[in-house]
């Protein structure tokens, strides 16, 4: 890591927690939303330039599917209002279908008052097994257009989907899962403004735990998402091995000279054990990256922990490797 001039690094775990709507006050938890379901894996962001306005993604566990919920407060110490993202279709089926499900929240604002939440859907159709009923699934954007700060939502874009499988093993079966977004607020070139996403597809089951980073970028406020030709849409790896490396959980940051980079787990997540952070980088908007870099050696946990007896699960952890950059050194990194 001789390029970069300084790291420090941490893990994030991010677990299931509860919100109800009610005012904010200075020192005093608030709470967005309060019902029966359960709220996970919140993701929140501010919007530059408009001081005291907040927006938030989270897991939002309805009675018909696992929603998406958004909340956004329009002013400092305002309430806070809830609503949920519509659930995309899946344009390569006949008909054509809603997704059963989406999750997996993350969200970014951009400098001219943008906000994109990107998310994973699943569910439109499925392979019946068994052992399981294997979804198709996808990486969708939604984006809330500049000067309604959260409060309206366009329909998600398709970023990736990748079609259920036709038989056990199959060789060809990904699974979109784990994506992150991030706008170039920070860049005075010719990629300012790019919003970049950036998540894994699982290899199917026949080997279950292997993952790869795929990668996509925006120049048109979240519209379309480009990847280089003559790759095929999605298929963009950033990791060095497809195939058997075990990467999770790709977090992109954006640098004052406009280099992308990205920071990620490579474990084991059903057993846990000894994990490695890595990180890479693209200079040109993430048309080409560099070679794997690795930052240091982890313990880290399975992803269902049990401290149950007997044994059952009683927690759902989302592990990851939050990356920011000093805004006074491009090779300055904060992991």
């Amino acid at each position: 890591m001789k390029a970069i001039t300084h790291i420090v690094c941490g893990v994030a775990l991010l677990v299931s927690c509860w919100l109800a709507v009610s005012p904010a006050a200075a020192g005093v938890d608030v709470l967005i939303e309060g019902d029966a379901k359960e709220q996970s894996e919140i993701s929140i962001t501010t919007i530059p330039g408009q001081p005291g306005k907040l927006v938030m993604a989270y897991n939002d566990d309805t009675t018909a599917a696992l929603g998406l919920g958004i909340a956004h407060r329009q002013s400092a110490g305002g309430a806070w209002t809830t609503l949920q993202l519509p659930i995309p279709t899946v344009p390569a089926l006949p008909g054509p279908p809603s997704m059963t499900w989406i999750f997996d929240p993350t969200i970014t604002a951009d400098n001219a008052g943008n906000v994109y939440a990107g998310f994973i859907g699943g569910g439109a159709s499925s392979w019946p097994g068994p052992p399981f009923a294997w979804p198709d699934s996808g990486m969708y954007v939604s984006v809330s257009p500049a000067g309604s700060y959260g409060q309206a939502w366009n329909t998600p874009v398709q970023v990736a989907y990748d079609p259920a499988p036709t038989a056990n093993p199959d060789p060809a079966y990904r699974f979109n899962d784990r994506c992150q977004i991030v706008a170039d607020n920070v860049s005075a070139g010719s990629f300012a403004g790019n919003v970049y996403v950036s998540w894994i597809k699982d290899r199917g089951f026949q080997s279950g735990l292997m993952s790869d980073i795929y990668f996509a970028t925006s120049a048109d406020q979240g519209m379309t998402y480009t990847y280089p030709a003559p790759q095929a849409a999605g298929e963009l790896i950033i990791n060095d091995n497809p195939g058997t490396d075990l990467a999770n959980i790709p977090v992109p940051a954006v640098a004052p000279n406009g280099t992308v980079w990205v920071s990620w787990l490579d474990y084991n997540v059903v057993g846990g054990g000894v994990g490695k952070i890595y990180v890479d980088k693209s200079t040109d908007a993430g048309l080409n990256w560099g070679t794997d870099k690795l930052v240091t050696t982890i313990n880290l946990p399975p992803i269902n922990v049990t401290t149950k007896v007997p044994p059952a699960q009683d927690a759902l952890a989302k592990d990851g490797t939050p990356i920011a950059v000093s805004p006074l050194n491009s090779n300055h990194l904060y992991i």
